[in-house]
């Protein structure tokens, strides 16, 4: 018999009424997605709640903003610092690594470009060729960017730049939040007509 993941469900007896049928099938719908990834049944819900995620997300942000707010003029200078010699320290480990991949890449160019070959292998060389030619070196420059960017900053503007950055990703995480309950809250309204309609499933016997 062809049948599909959810009438495979009636086929090998998991499914015995309508009314749990009805239950697999919303799980193809929005208001359970959160639960496409688990075993297809008839155990759903009753209600949905926000998950923790959303809620412990503002309260990092929220005591990261205000340890950040306050911190004494003496401890932003000592972060700005730390912050200077860390992108200094990567700006000059990817320069190197950067020098070395052209180093590596360039002899190895240099040694197919070189290569005599017999001519009955051309397209494999070319092919080769190609794949260098499409290959770069990561890019450091955005990094040395950066750190003249905190350098003409100081101190100061980084302060004013990291406290409006962490503001910025308080709100963004409350009004994720607020998104997700109003989303919930559609979803339980959804879920709760549909739970209540389906019990008026008149069942017939076998």
């Amino acid at each position: 018999m062809m049948c599909t993941g959810y009438t495979s469900l009636i086929i090998n007896g998991k499914i015995k009424t309508a009314k749990d049928f009805m239950k697999v099938c919303l799980r193809n719908f929005g208001v359970l997605v959160d639960f496409r990834d688990e075993e297809l049944s008839a155990n759903i819900p009753t209600e949905l709640k926000v998950r923790k995620y959303y809620y412990d997300e503002v309260t990092i942000k929220q005591e990261q903003y205000d340890k950040e707010k306050n911190y004494t003029d003496k401890e932003w200078k000592k972060i700005f610092n730390q912050k200077i010699l860390e992108l200094q320290k990567q700006c000059d480990s990817c320069r190197q690594k950067a020098i070395n991949e052209s180093i590596a890449l360039k002899r190895i160019k240099d040694a197919i470009e070189n290569w005599q070959d017999s001519g009955k292998y051309a397209k494999v060389k070319d092919f080769a060729l190609e794949q260098l030619s499409k290959t770069e070196p990561d890019d450091y420059i955005y990094l040395d960017q950066k750190l003249v960017k905190y350098k003409v900053m100081g101190w100061k503007g980084y302060k004013e730049y990291q406290l409006e950055q962490t503001r910025d990703a308080l709100e963004t995480s409350k009004n994720i939040l607020d998104e997700e309950e109003n989303r919930v809250k559609e979803r339980n309204e959804y879920l709760k007509g549909f739970l209540n309609e389906i019990g008026n499933i008149k069942e017939y016997d076998e």
